[in-house]
């Protein structure tokens, strides 16, 4: 053998012994024929791969309740609360869409509808009446006093003004 052959032999030796190191086998003496022979090809495991068929999976095999066992879905049971809700309005005499008018069409039948005069949405300011309502109050008590004593102050000037004329002029 040429010292390249021996090289070459040599290399592929410490290759082999890393590989097995990597694998974890402790034998160095296995063949890469021995490997090969055991190695299986992985499968694919993942939601959308579908072992059967090798290849990927589009879509639902049946409903998404097939595996619950059980036929209701959020919607089914919301339709259902629903009802039972409108049903506890009306046993209370609650109308459930609020207040309604009755309106006459074309062919005189009459309709019921939305009031869209009672629909009235709130005022922008109406929380700033509501925090300043007990200020005003007492404003309008301090106002009606300030008026109350301007008219006893007036009525005090008239008076007097009517007793110097009495005065000055009857006698």
């Amino acid at each position: 053998m040429s010292s390249l052959e021996s090289q070459a032999l040599s290399r592929k030796e410490r290759l082999a012994k890393l590989r097995n190191i990597k694998k974890g086998t402790e034998n160095g003496a296995s063949n890469s024929k021995e490997e090969s022979d055991a190695f299986e090809p992985l499968k694919p495991i993942g939601k959308n791969y579908n072992v059967e068929l090798r290849g990927p999976q589009s879509g639902f095999n049946g409903p998404p309740t097939l595996r619950l066992g059980t036929d209701e879905t959020v919607e089914a049971v919301s339709a259902e609360f629903e009802r039972e809700t409108l049903a506890r309005l009306r046993e209370r005499g609650i109308s459930s869409t609020g207040p309604r008018a009755e309106t006459e069409d074309e062919t005189g039948s009459t309709k019921t509808g939305l009031d869209l005069e009672s629909l009235q949405p709130k005022r922008a300011n109406w929380d700033l009446k509501r925090d300043v309502e007990p200020q005003l109050k007492v404003l309008e008590a301090q106002t009606q006093n300030a008026i109350v004593q301007i008219v006893r102050e007036r009525l005090k000037a008239d008076v007097k003004e009517y007793g110097e004329k009495k005065q000055s002029g009857g006698s």
